[in-house]
C-alpha cells in the first residue's frame, strides 16, 4: 500500500543555491610564525598530513554549488582541570596544579601561585592560569586556531591561506567569515612541551552549521565530543556531519564535563586517537554520557547510513525495485523507482548508488543528474546502461562512471513523442525499442522503434475489445527477433521475426499484468506477472510453464525450489552469463534462481534483521509509536514486521514474513502484510493496521497478538453502521489514533473514511461516506459529510479529532470525535478560497509569502502526515507539487485540476510546517528551511508518511521512499 502512495502523492524539487554578500576574511590577528613554524602535525589518525589536505573557500566562485552563511563567532580556548595527572590539575604531579610540584600551583614551589593570575610564555604560546567556581582553567593565549570540515580538511581561502586566527591574551577569539552552510571543527593544535607524553594534541569544538553566532569554547569536554562524533560516527563524511545540530553537540560537552571526574589519576594525552578511547572510558562509566552518546548515533545514523552504501546488499532496504539487469564486469543494477535512483550492487555483493541523487530538481531530471521514476532498462552496446524515465516521458543513458546525459526527451504522446515509457531493449546496431504503458485513458500505448532521434511506430495490431494496448515488456533475441508483452485485456505474448509480420506467440491465460520480458537463447520467453505474483516461461512453440512463484503473494521459500517459493510483485528479469536468472522484486527484493533452479534473495531485506542500527536499514517505515519507556516502535510496511529503535539498537517486536497468521501466539512469530498505523493503547498493548490483511490486530503487553477487527465484505461498505464486533468494511485501512476515553480511531484512504472502535467491540463510521470523495460541508454533522483521502487521524489537548484530509488539502477537526459533531476546517484552504487565491491572480503566489500568516489561510500540498507536540504545535508534512504535472492530472477536493492548472502551480518541494497554538503557519524542514533541504545527499526529505514527537521534544519523520527514520532534537527545528 505504500508503494501506491508513493505514486500519487508529489515529490520535492531539488533547492538552488545562494551566495551571499558580506566579508571574506577571517579577522582575529595574524598567526605567529614561530608558533606555527614549531609544530609538526603527522597523519597518525589516518587523514591526510595538513600540506595536502586542504579545502579552497571561495565565495565569490559562482559555481560553487555550496549555500554560504556569515559566521560572527566568539569564544575562548581552554583547557580544564581533569582532576589528576594531566596538564592542569588538581590533583598534583602536573605542569598546573593545586597541590604542589608543579610549575604553576597554590600550594608550594610554584613559579607562578593560584593568586598571581600571571602569564607563562613557552615557544611563542602563552597560557593564563584562573581560578573559576573552584575549577583551574588554563586559557591559551596567542593559540593559532583553524577551520576544518568533517575530512579534517583545513578550509582555505582563494589566495591558499588557512581561515582561522589567533587567541588574545585571555584566550579569546573572534572569527568573522563567509563559511559554507555545513558544519565545521575548530581546531587548536598544542605544542609538545604541552603534553604529559611530550607528543602535543589538538583541542576540537564543532561548530554546527546552523550556529554562525554566539560564544563557543574550544576546551578539553568539546574535544574529547567531537573527535569521538567524528572518529566513530562521521568518519569523514560531511553529509553526515551536517546532521548534528548544535543541540545535540553541546549536550555531549556538557555531559562529558560533568563526567570527567570518573578519569582518575591518568595523563591524559590530547591525541585525536587518545581523545576517542577516553570518550569510551567515559561512556562504561557515566550513563548520561552513554545515552548522549546513542541519541547522536541514532541522529546520524539510524535508518541506513549513507543509504547503505558499502554494506552487503542483502542487509539495505530497496524501495520499490523494479528493474534489475548486469554488465559485462559482474556488476547489477537495481532501478529504486520509489527512491528516484539506480543502486549497483558489485562482484563482492557490496551495494551503492550509482545514479540519481533521490531527488529531483524541477525539471524531470533533464538539467542534472537526478532521476524520476525509472521503468526499464538495458546495456547498450556502447556498454552504456539506458533506462526509461515512465513519468517524465524521457530516455537517457548512464555512462559508466554514473554521468547521465538525455537521449530523447519528447514529450506529447500520439502527437510524436513519448507517453509512459516503460520497457526497453538496445540492438546492437544502436536502435532502441520502447514500449510504452499509458496510465490514463485516450491513449493507446504503442511500440517504438527509435533510431537517430526519429521515433517510428511499429506496434501490432492486438483484439483486445475495448481496452486500449500497453506494452510493460519489449526484448530482442540473439537472432534478431524482436519480442514484446502485452498486457490490457488479454495477457499475451507476441514476436517479430526479422522480416516477417508481427505474430501472436503466446496468450497467458489468468496473467493480466504482464510486467517484465526477457528472452533466452533458445527463443523462449520468460514473462513476469506483478498482480499474480508469478514468473512464466513462455517455450518457442507457445507452452507456458512456471518459473518461480505459487501465486500467492509472499518473499518466502529462499534456499528451496524456485516454483514452491512465494514472491511477491515480480517485475525485472535479467539472466546473467553464468545463466542465474534474476528477479526484481516491487516488494523490496532483487531474488535470484540458479541453474538447479533455487531461489535466494541477493539483495534488499526481508523485514527480519535486527541488531546494531549501523549495520541494518529500514524498509518503509510507515507507522510511529513512543512506548512507557520514551522508545520508539515504528512499523515496516516493507518487511511487513514491527520494531523498535533503542538508541542503535534495532529489535523485533511483531512480524515473521508476510502473510496472515499466527493469533493466540507471540507477535514475533506471526505474519502481518503491510502493517501501517500503530498505537498504545491505555493498558499498554499495541495496536496494528493490517493494511492488507483488511485487519485490526492487537499485541497484549506479553506479546500476544489477537486480531480485534477484520473486514466484513461488501454488503457493509454502503452501510453507515454500526457493524457487528469483530467486523467492519475495511478497503484500504491506513493509520489508527486512540481517545481521550481510550477508543481506537482509523482511517480508510481509498474508502475516504474514518472509523472507530466502540467500547462494545462494534465499530462505526465517524465521517466520510464510502467510495465518495467529496467536500467535507462544515454545515453538516461528521457523519453525513463527505471528504477525500484521509491519511491520519490525532486527538489534541482539548480531546477533539483533528482529520488530515489530504485530498481535500485540510486538515478538520471534530469536537470529541463525535460523528454527530460539525466539521471544522483549523488549516488549508476550501477550494473555492483555492481557486480564488492561486489563479485569480495574475501571477502564481509565492509559497513563502504565507509563512506567519494565519494556517486556514494557507495551501497543503499533498499532506501525508501529522503529529502535535505537549505545547500544542500541529506538525503537517507535505510532499509537495514537484510531481503532480508529471501525472497530466490531480485530484483536488474531488475536482479534477486539469493539466495546465496544474503547471501553473508554485513549485514547491515536500517539507514540515508547524502550526502554533495561536493558528499561524512556518515552514520547519525541507524547502527553504535549514534542515532536511540538501537534495546532493540523502539528507532530505522525500516521502514523510508519518511524525511523531517524542518525550526529549525531537520530531521523528519516517520517511517511506528513503527508508529512514530522520530524528531532529529539540531545538534544531
Amino acid at each position: 500500500m505504500r508503494h501506491r502512495l508513493l505514486f500519487c502523492l508529489a515529490v520535492s524539487l531539488t533547492l538552488g543555491c545562494q551566495l551571499p554578500t558580506g566579508k571574506t576574511a577571517l579577522k582575529g590577528g595574524k598567526p605567529k610564525p614561530k608558533a606555527s613554524a614549531a609544530i609538526k602535525v603527522e597523519a597518525k589518525d589516518g587523514r591526510l598530513p595538513l600540506a595536502e589536505a586542504r579545502r579552497v573557500v571561495d565565495p565569490t566562485d559562482l559555481t560553487a554549488k555550496t549555500k554560504f552563511a556569515v559566521a560572527a563567532l566568539v569564544g575562548k580556548a581552554k583547557l580544564i582541570s581533569d582532576h589528576g595527572g594531566g596538564i592542569i590539575s588538581n590533583n598534583g604531579g602536573t605542569l598546573i596544579s593545586d597541590k604542589g610540584g608543579s610549575l604553576i600551583g597554590n600550594n608550594s614551589a610554584g613559579i607562578i601561585g593560584q593568586n598571581g593570575a600571571g602569564v607563562v610564555g613557552q615557544n611563542g604560546a602563552s597560557y593564563a592560569v584562573l581560578q573559576t567556581g573552584g575549577r583551574q582553567e588554563s586559557l591559551l593565549a596567542d593559540a593559532e586556531i583553524e577551520l576544518l570540515d568533517a575530512a579534517g580538511r583545513v578550509l582555505v581561502g582563494k589566495d591558499g591561506k588557512p581561515l582561522g586566527g589567533v587567541t588574545d591574551k585571555d584566550g579569546g577569539f573572534k572569527l568573522e567569515a563567509a563559511l559554507p552552510d555545513e558544519n565545521l571543527v575548530l581546531r587548536i593544535r598544542l605544542h609538545p612541551s604541552l603534553s604529559a607524553t611530550g607528543a602535543g594534541g589538538q583541542l576540537f569544538a564543532t561548530l554546527p552549521r546552523e550556529r554562525r553566532s554566539g560564544e563557543l569554547d574550544l576546551d578539553t569536554a568539546s574535544s574529547i565530543g567531537t573527535r569521538y562524533v567524528l572518529d566513530q560516527f562521521v568518519k569523514g563524511e560531511q553529509k553526515v556531519f551536517d546532521r548534528l545540530p548544535a543541540s545535540e553537540a553541546e549536550a555531549l560537552d556538557r555531559e562529558i564535563e560533568a563526567a570527567r571526574g570518573l578519569l582518575g589519576d591518568r595523563k591524559p594525552s590530547y591525541k585525536p586517537a587518545d581523545l576517542v578511547a577516553v570518550a569510551e572510558e567515559l561512556r562504561g562509566k557515566d550513563k548520561t554520557v552513554g545515552q548522549r552518546l546513542e541519541t547522536i548515533k541514532a541522529i546520524l545514523l539510524a535508518g541506513q547510513a549513507d543509504l547503505g552504501t558499502g554494506l552487503p546488499a542483502t542487509r539495505v532496504a530497496l524501495a520499490l525495485p523494479t528493474g534489475v539487469v548486469g554488465d559485462r564486469l559482474g556488476n547489477l543494477f537495481v532501478a529504486e523507482v520509489a527512491a528516484f535512483r539506480i543502486r549497483k550492487i558489485g562482484p563482492d555483493g557490496l551495494i551503492s548508488v550509482f545514479a540519481g541523487t533521490g531527488a529531483r530538481d524541477g525539471s524531470g531530471g533533464i538539467q542534472g543528474q537526478t532521476l524520476e521514476a525509472v521503468s526499464g532498462m538495458a546495456i547498450g552496446p556502447d556498454g552504456f546502461l539506458y533506462v526509461t524515465q515512465t513519468l517524465t516521458n524521457q530516455i537517457r543513458k548512464i555512462a559508466p562512471d554514473g554521468t547521465m546525459s538525455s537521449v530523447l526527451d519528447l514529450v506529447g504522446g500520439a502527437a510524436g513523442g513519448l507517453k509512459y515509457p516503460g520497457a526497453i531493449a538496445v540492438a546492437p546496431d544502436g536502435t532502441i525499442y520502447v514500449g510504452e504503458v499509458p496510465n490514463t485513458g485516450g491513449h493507446d500505448g504503442r511500440l517504438l522503434a527509435i533510431k537517430d532521434g526519429v521515433l517510428t511506430d511499429i506496434s501490432p495490431v492486438v483484439d483486445i475489445g475495448d481496452s486500449r494496448p500497453a506494452w510493460p515488456g519489449v526484448g530482442l533475441g540473439a537472432d534478431g527477433t524482436l519480442y514484446a508483452a502485452q498486457y490490457k485485456g488479454n495477457g499475451a505474448v507476441y514476436r517479430r521475426r526479422p522480416g516477417a509480420a508481427w505474430e501472436k506467440l503466446a496468450a497467458v491465460p489468468g496473467l493480466n499484468s504482464l510486467s517484465r520480458l526477457w528472452v533466452e537463447a533458445d527463443g523462449a520467453v520468460i514473462v513476469s506477472a506483478a498482480r499474480e505474483h508469478k514468473v512464466v516461461r513462455v517455450a518457442a512453440d507457445g507452452s507456458l510453464t512456471t518459473v518461480a512463484g505459487t501465486g500467492e503473494q509472499g518473499l518466502e521459500g529462499d534456499g528451496g525450489p524456485a516454483t514452491k517459493a512465494r514472491v511477491g510483485q515480480p517485475a525485472g528479469l535479467w539472466r546473467s552469463p553464468a545463466g542465474e536468472l534474476h528477479i526484481a522484486d516491487a516488494d523490496g527484493l532483487v531474488r535470484k534462481i540458479t541453474t538447479d533452479g533455487t531461489i535466494m534473495a541477493i539483495a534488499g531485506t526481508t523485514g527480519l534483521i535486527e541488531g546494531d542500527a549501523l549495520g541494518l536499514s529500514v524498509n518503509g517505515p510507515s507507522g510511529l509509536a513512543i512506548d512507557r519507556e520514551g522508545k520508539l516502535l515504528f512499523s515496516e510496511s516493507g518487511g511487513s514486521t514491527i520494531k523498535r529503535l533503542d538508541g542503535r539498537n534495532i529489535a523485533l517486536v511483531a512480524g515473521a514474513g508476510a502473510g496472515y497468521d499466527g493469533d493466540g501466539g507471540p507477535a514475533t512469530s506471526a505474519r502481518f502484510a503491510n502493517p501501517a498505523g500503530i498505537a498504545f493503547a491505555p493498558d499498554g498493548s499495541l495496536w496494528v493496521i493490517d493494511a492488507l490483511n483488511r485487519a485490526i490486530r492487537k499485541i497484549d503487553p506479553a506479546g500476544t497478538v489477537t486480531t480485534v477487527v477484520r473486514d466484513g465484505g461488501k454488503a457493509l461498505n454502503k452501510s453507515p453502521g454500526p457493524y457487528p464486533v469483530g467486523l467492519a468494511p475495511m478497503f484500504e485501512p491506513f493509520f489508527c489514533t486512540v481517545s481521550p476515553k481510550g477508543l481506537l480511531y482509523w482511517t480508510d484512504a481509498k474508502a475516504h473514511q474514518v472509523f472507530r472502535l466502540r467500547e462494545d467491540g462494534t465499530a462505526e463510521v465517524v465521517i466520510g461516506k464510502y467510495d465518495k470523495p467529496g467536500d467535507p460541508a462544515t454545515d453538516k454533522p461528521a457523519s453525513e459529510c463527505e471528504m477525500h483521502t484521509p491519511l491520519m487521524v490525532l486527538f489534541d489537548a482539548r480531546g477533539d479529532l483533528l482529520v488530515l484530509a489530504t485530498g481535500n488539502s485540510r486538515v478538520l477537526r471534530i469536537a470529541q470525535g463525535e460523528p454527530a459533531s460539525r466539521v471544522e476546517t483549523i488549516v488549508g484552504l476550501t477550494p473555492e478560497k483555492f481557486f480564488g487565491s492561486y489563479f485569480g491572480a495574475a501571477t502564481s503566489p509565492d509559497p513563502a509569502a504565507e509563512e506567519g500568516k494565519p494556517a486556514v489561510d494557507a495551501m497543503l500540498l499533498g499532506a501525508s502526515a501529522m503529529c502535535l507536540d505537549p505545547a500544542g504545535n500541529l506538525y503537517i508534512a507535505e510532499l509537495g507539487t514537484a510531481k503532480l504535472a508529471t501525472f497530466g492530472e490531480a485530484s483536488l477536493g474531488g475536482t479534477v485540476l486539469p493539466a495546465e492548472i496544474i503547471q501553473s502551480l508554485p513549485q514547491v518541494s515536500t517539507r514540515v510546517r508547524r502550526v502554533s497554538p495561536d493558528g499561524t503557519i512556518r515552514t520547519i524542514a525541507g524547502d527553504g528551511t535549514r534542515v532536511l533541504n540538501d537534495p546532493a545527499s540523502d539528507n532530505i526529505l522525500m516521502y514523510p508518511l508519518n511524525m511523531v514527537v517524542d518525550r526529549e521534544g525531537r520530531l521523528i519523520i519516517a520517511d517511506s521512499a528513503l527508508n529512514q527514520i530522520k530524528m531532529l532534537p529539540k531545538g534544531s527545528f
